[in-house]
Formats: C-alpha cells, sequence, structure tokens
C-alpha cells in the first residue's frame, strides 16, 4: 500500500508536493521530508500507534510553537485505518488536539473518501494555513488525503 501511495504523490507537480510526505517516496523537495513524516506519525499518530495502524500519508505543514518549543504537525495522517487531523497549532493557552475520522468500511470507497475528506477539512485553519502556502496547494493536499482513503477502502 505504501508504494502505492508514494506513486500517487508522486505524480503531483507545483507547490503541494511540499505538504505530502509519505514512506517510500522516491524524491522530495525537502531533503528532511523523511524526518518530517516519521514527526508527523508520532505528533498526530500517537493513537493510530497504540492501534497498531500503518501510516501512509501526511499531508500537511509543521509550526515551531514558541512558547513550549516544540514542532507540531499541523494537517492530515492517513493510516490504513483512519485520519488524524490537528486543525491548526497550538496557543500559549490551549493546546491544539488530534482528533480522528473514522472510516465506514462498508460504504461505496469513492463516496466515503469524499466524506471523510470533507470532515477532515472542515474545522482546518485554512486562513493559518495560506499565511504558509497557497490556496491551491491545500485544495490539493486535501484531495490527495481523499484518493489516499479511497485507495486504502478499495484495498480493503
Amino acid at each position: 500500500m505504501a508504494r502505492l501511495v508514494a506513486r500517487l504523490v508522486s505524480l503531483r507537480k507545483g507547490a503541494v508536493r511540499h505538504l505530502l510526505f509519505c514512506p517510500d517516496l522516491a524524491w522530495h523537495p525537502l531533503e528532511d521530508h523523511a524526518e518530517v513524516f516519521s514527526l508527523a506519525c508520532a505528533d498526530l499518530g500517537e493513537d493510530a500507534v497504540l492501534l497498531d495502524e500503518t501510516p501512509l500519508l501526511f499531508a500537511g505543514l509543521q509550526a515551531k510553537n514558541l512558547f513550549a518549543r516544540r514542532v507540531e504537525s499541523v494537517g492530515f495522517l492517513v493510516t490504513d485505518q483512519g485520519l488524524y487531523v490537528r486543525d491548526a497549532p497550538s496557543t500559549p493557552v490551549e493546546p491544539a488536539e488530534v482528533r480522528s475520522v473514522e472510516f465506514d468500511w462498508s460504504a461505496d470507497p469513492a463516496t466515503e473518501a469524499q466524506r471523510v475528506a470533507r470532515l477532515a477539512g472542515a474545522t482546518f485553519d485554512r486562513r493559518w494555513a495560506e499565511t504558509l502556502t497557497s490556496r491551491e496547494a491545500l485544495q490539493g493536499a486535501v484531495e490527495v488525503v481523499r484518493e489516499v482513503v479511497e485507495l486504502v477502502l478499495a484495498e480493503a
């Protein structure tokens, strides 16, 4: 499955490539892409690790929390079992929680992938993210999330 996701990501061109991280990716515009993916898996996928899920794609950004002095992953982590989302970086007063969007395995893969992508992106702080990247790149990243979720559901 990871190779299929890497192939899907490698087909993307332009700024969206800076937002897509996965294992088995032969080329990425950022030299530390493997580290970014690993950090996102640990940061967003804490529950997924406990459930023995396999991370497949991180679509998002990293934000430096100056108060906590740590880097946070903000975006979407797709695993072979579900989707984890951090909608915005933490504030000095309130940490940003990670929420999960579960898959309905009995639904049509294309329809369910659209539902999951819509729920995942519903409360994502696009205004914050657009200060770091373009609206088109963000939309492209959410589209790749939808495609990967559909791929996972179709392979089940």
